[in-house]
């Protein structure tokens, strides 16, 4: 696997609902979100829904050329 970039940033924050989007070529592995609460659970949108720990920020994912998340706190 050639990872060519790999950009993870927080673009746009709308009601306190932070978006992510991710960079590459291709990904398939883990990635760490920054800017979560440790105390927190947060729903995450992107390829699947799934819930994400806030301190525990590690996502497993595949992708091609990008993948665009958002977090929702649920906790």
């Amino acid at each position: 696997m050639i990872l060519v970039m790999i950009c993870l940033k927080r673009i746009l924050k709308k009601k306190r609902t932070p978006y992510y989007i991710i960079y590459a070529n291709r990904w398939d592995g883990e990635i760490k979100l920054k800017g979560l609460d440790k105390n927190k659970t947060y729903l995450l949108k992107g390829l699947r829904l799934r819930k994400l720990l806030g301190d525990s920020p590690m996502l497993d994912v595949k992708f091609n050329d990008f993948i665009l998340l958002t977090s929702i706190e649920i906790k």
